[in-house]
C-alpha cells in the first residue's frame, strides 16, 4: 500500500513516462486552482512532470527509460469552472481565445460526455451544463470583446518558458 507522498511519486513518473514519449512542446492542463480537487491535481501532476522531464537524473517507471527531453515544455492552465476559485474570487486569465466558431463543436462534445452529464444530475442536481458552458463563454467573451472565449494563464515561475508559444500560435484567436 502507497501513502499518499509514494502515490503522489508513482502518479508523477507515470506522466514524465508519458510526456518523455511524446516530447510536448506546449502542455495545457487544468487551474492550479479549482472546484474539484481532481483537477488540482491533475494541474500538479502537469506542473511537476513538465519540470522533471527535462531533469536527466529524473528516474521512471519505463524500463529502459525513454529519451530525455533538454528543454521544459511551456505550460499553461486553462480557466477554471465558472472562471472563479473555489471562494467565488474571479481568477483572471492572461489572455483570451476567442472561440465563436468552434463554440457549437465544443457544446456538441459536452453533449456526448454521458457519465459527465448523468453525475452533474446526481451530484449537483443539474442538468443544465451546456447553457452554463455558453453563458461562460459568453462572459469571458464580453470581458475581451468575443462573442464567446476561454481564458488562459502561462506558468512563468523558474525554470519555465517565459516565450509566448500559445499565444503566437493561436494569435488571430487571442486577444
Amino acid at each position: 500500500m502507497y501513502n499518499t507522498f509514494e502515490l503522489d511519486l508513482h502518479r508523477l513518473r507515470r506522466v514524465v513516462d508519458c510526456m518523455r514519449r511524446f516530447h510536448p512542446d506546449i502542455v495545457i492542463t487544468h487551474s492550479p486552482v479549482d472546484y474539484m480537487l481532481d483537477h488540482e491535481e491533475a494541474s500538479r501532476l502537469a506542473r511537476g512532470a513538465t519540470f522533471a522531464l527535462a531533469i536527466p537524473n529524473y528516474e521512471t517507471l519505463r524500463n529502459p527509460p525513454a529519451k530525455v527531453r533538454r528543454a521544459t515544455p511551456a505550460l499553461y492552465y486553462a480557466d477554471a469552472l465558472e472562471g472563479t476559485d473555489p471562494l467565488g474570487q474571479r481568477i483572471y486569465p492572461h489572455f483570451y481565445v476567442d472561440i465563436s466558431k468552434q463554440l457549437s463543436d465544443k457544446l456538441e462534445m459536452l453533449a456526448r460526455h454521458t457519465s459527465q452529464r448523468e453525475w452533474l444530475r446526481s451530484h449537483h442536481g443539474v442538468d443544465d451544463y451546456l447553457d452554463r458552458t455558453k453563458a461562460w463563454a459568453a462572459g469571458f467573451g464580453h470581458e475581451c470583446a468575443f462573442a464567446y472565449a476561454e481564458g488562459f494563464r502561462q506558468h512563468l515561475g523558474h525554470g519555465y518558458p517565459h516565450e509566448p508559444l500559445l499565444q503566437k500560435a493561436l494569435a488571430q484567436f487571442v486577444h
